[in-house]
């Protein structure tokens, strides 16, 4: 990368004036102050330059790791939102339909919970979300893909029965997996408030 390349030389130079100034010392000391003064200035550009690098580079992180949070809050928003159409949904519609909608409902909140599962193996991710989540909101995708797979099992059971006719069975069995859903929306939501706050002060600085 260029700018690596330019930091390498610079290193370089500092280092061979730093050589010159002890080799002249004795000899002329006006050359050796003159030689240490520019290595000090070459020095000090490259420890800026670094500074700059850490930021930039935080920054940047920063900004993926929102990018990331806001596509998940999304997705989490659409999901609840198809699971609160269901008591309309289900005075127009027949048993097979509310089944299918019902079963594709979990299939969703499957769906974000194993995107978050297999977003540790992204490249471009800066933070393995499995374990950011657990630290961070005490999601355990473990745990919810568990709750989601006894969930799936109860509404294959209730395949072809009245019980998908019900808005009060509905809500009872989605209700412990809305919940951890809802209280995920709510930390993700924050989290991002705070590093946009971070990232806003951090432009602000001149470090």
């Amino acid at each position: 990368m260029p700018h690596a390349i330019v930091t390498y030389i610079a290193i370089v130079i500092a280092i061979v004036f730093i050589i010159l100034s002890g080799a002249t010392y004795e000899t002329d000391a006006f050359k050796s102050s003159v030689y240490m003064g520019i290595s000090t200035g070459i020095i000090s550009g490259v420890v800026l330059l670094i500074v700059a690098g850490i930021k930039n580079m935080w920054i940047f992180e920063v900004n993926s790791e929102i990018k990331w949070l806001d596509s998940v809050h999304e997705d989490i928003l659409q999901c609840l939102n198809k699971g609160h159409e269901y008591p309309k949904y289900s005075n127009a519609h027949n048993l097979d339909e509310n089944y299918e909608y019902v079963y594709d409902y979990c299939a969703d909140l499957s769906n974000i919970n194993a995107k978050i599962v297999q977003a540790q193996f992204s490249k471009i991710l800066p933070f393995n979300p499995t374990k950011y989540f657990l630290k961070k909101y005490m999601y355990n995708t473990h745990e919810m893909d568990d709750l989601i797979q006894e969930l799936r099992e109860k509404i294959c059971n209730s395949f072809k029965t009245e019980e998908l006719l019900s808005v009060g069975n509905i809500r009872e069995l989605f209700r412990e997996v809305n919940h951890e859903m809802l209280k995920l929306n709510k930390d993700i939501l924050r989290d991002i408030e705070k590093k946009k706050r971070d990232l806003m002060l951090a432009n602000k600085s001149i470090v």
